[in-house]
This record gives C-alpha cells, sequence and structure tokens, in this order.
C-alpha cells in the first residue's frame, strides 16, 4: 500500500518494477493499493495520465512497454492501471483504513511531517493495525517512528530506517 499516493506514481512504479523484475511475481500475489484523502489525486491516478516531466527519469523501453503516447502526455496502458487499485482514504479513519485489508508492506513517505504528534502516532496505530507481523513500514528520510512507540522495530538500511512489525 502507498499512503498517501497522490496521483499515481509511486503505485504504478512499484508495479512496473514488480512486472520487470519477475521472481517477486513468481513466488507471490501482489495486491497494490494507493490511498490519499484528496479526491482529485485519486481520480487523476486512476486516469494515470502523466507529462513528459513525470517520466522523465523512466527509461524509454519501459516508456513504451507500460505507457501509450497521447499528444505531449504519457497514459499508463490498461493492463497495468487494471492491476492497482487506488481510494479516497484518510489514514486516520482507522475503520476505513481495517476495511482495506491486510498488507506485507506500506510505503507512507513524507506524509507524516505535515501532522501533529497525536494525529502522526494515531496513523503510525492504524498502519499497524492493517499489517500483518513481519510487515515493512517504509517512511520518508525526515520522518521516524518515537522510540517510546514501541510498535516497531527499526532497521538501518544505509542511511536510512525502515519499521518492521514486530511478530504477534
Amino acid at each position: 500500500m502507498s499512503a498517501p499516493c497522490s496521483t499515481g506514481e509511486e503505485v504504478y512504479s512499484i508495479a512496473i518494477y514488480l512486472l520487470e523484475e519477475g521472481n517477486y511475481i513468481k513466488k507471490r500475489d501482489f495486491i497494490l493499493v494507493g490511498i490519499d484523502i484528496d479526491s482529485l489525486a485519486i481520480e487523476k491516478a486512476k486516469e494515470g495520465l502523466y507529462s513528459e516531466r513525470s517520466l522523465h527519469k523512466v527509461p524509454q523501453n519501459l516508456r513504451e512497454k507500460y505507457f501509450i503516447k497521447e499528444g505531449e502526455f504519457y497514459r499508463v496502458r490498461p493492463f497495468l492501471r487494471e492491476s492497482v487499485s487506488f481510494e479516497v482514504v484518510n489514514v486516520l479513519d482507522k475503520y476505513r483504513m481495517k476495511r482495506l485489508g491486510m498488507f506485507d508492506v506500506i510505503f507512507s513517505r513524507n506524509m507524516l511531517i505535515y501532522f501533529e504528534e497525536r494525529e502522526r502516532l494515531e496513523a503510525i496505530a492504524n498502519f499497524y493495525s492493517i499489517m500483518k507481523p513481519g510487515g515493512y513500514l517504509f517512511l520518508g528520510h525526515a520522518e521516524r517512528i518515537p522510540s517510546h512507540f514501541k510498535l516497531f522495530k527499526p532497521v538501518k538500511l544505509g542511511k536510512s530506517f525502515l519499521y518492521v512489525k514486530e511478530e504477534d
């Protein structure tokens, strides 16, 4: 899951990576979900139409494989759009979050920095409630889970941290 997913670039990038890598697809089933509180962003994500600027780092072979050129824009090919889902969800709505299902991995980059401490901890607790034991939470570089909040074990990966949900 990607929360917030904004207009979907991260979700489509993850899908493309998984398809290109191949071995992950052979070993597991994947459900890729992007959520955001902004309904307009979710509509854009579902539409899958991006400017040249959005794709400037995407190699040409991947552009041709996963996008259709439409004038000045690139549209995500239907098979890829159909392989992901997008929902309007507020990360602070614990009931709506639980209805999304259980996840092995959650990407939430650069959202928590905009929350007050209480909301930040509430969002982290909501992520915890929808993660499978041993699941991974990826936050932005400027974000950390407070050390007194023992729901996740921090793991240093190079200069970054990821957080692992302790086994129940």
